[in-house]
Order: C-alpha cells, then sequence, then structure tokens
C-alpha cells in the first residue's frame, strides 16, 4: 500500500491544475497571435503555422509533464493525473492539419509546392 500523499504532493497537484488553467488558454492565444495571415483572403505561410503548432503543442506538452511529474511523486493516478489527460486530448483535438495554411476557397485541398 503506498504512503498518502503529503503537505507538497497535494501543493504540487494543485499547481498542476493551476498551470492547466492557466497555460492551455495562453496557448490558444499565442497561436492565434503567430496565426494572423498577411492578409484578408490569404493563406497562412508555411513557417509561421509550424512556428504556432510547435508553441501551441509545446505549451501543452509542458502542462502534461508537470502533472505526469506530480502524478509519480503523489503516488497515485488519481487526481494528479487528470491534468496530463486533459492536456493530452487538447493535443490530440488540435493536432495539425494545415486547414489554416490552405488558400481561402479552395476546399481541403492542400497547397501543393510550385
Amino acid at each position: 500500500m503506498p504512503p498518502k500523499p503529503g503537505e507538497a504532493s497535494r501543493l504540487l497537484t494543485r499547481i498542476s491544475f493551476g498551470l492547466l488553467v492557466l497555460m492551455v488558454p495562453l496557448a490558444y492565444f499565442v497561436r492565434g497571435l503567430i496565426f494572423r495571415p498577411p492578409g484578408e483572403g490569404e493563406p497562412l505561410p508555411p513557417r509561421d503555422y509550424l512556428r504556432g503548432t510547435i508553441v501551441f503543442l509545446a505549451m501543452c506538452e509542458g502542462v502534461a509533464l508537470f502533472g505526469l511529474v506530480t502524478t509519480l511523486l503523489n503516488g497515485s493516478f488519481f487526481p494528479p493525473a487528470i491534468t496530463t489527460l486533459i492536456a493530452l486530448i487538447v493535443q490530440a483535438m488540435n493536432f495539425p492539419d494545415g486547414r489554416e495554411v490552405r488558400a481561402a476557397g479552395t476546399g481541403s485541398d492542400p497547397i501543393e509546392p510550385s
């Protein structure tokens, strides 16, 4: 039977939930700033798409990793692993598909290299 979590484990769990509440909306905001297209109706440059996607996924992964470390230090799966699971679900829901890079009005066809 694992030992009961101490005050430090409870504090880390609270910090983990705080990071989730702070970092995920901040990741959406930062990605939105990076994803601004150069002009109306123009596709997003691939460089900006890559940069925004990496920043977004890294911010979510930071929360997931902190939650995983908190879970290991806590000695039990519940409640610290909730933040890891939520952060990973957000990453999966925002899996990069290149929609933002495609030209407006072209449907779902990817941009072909010229």
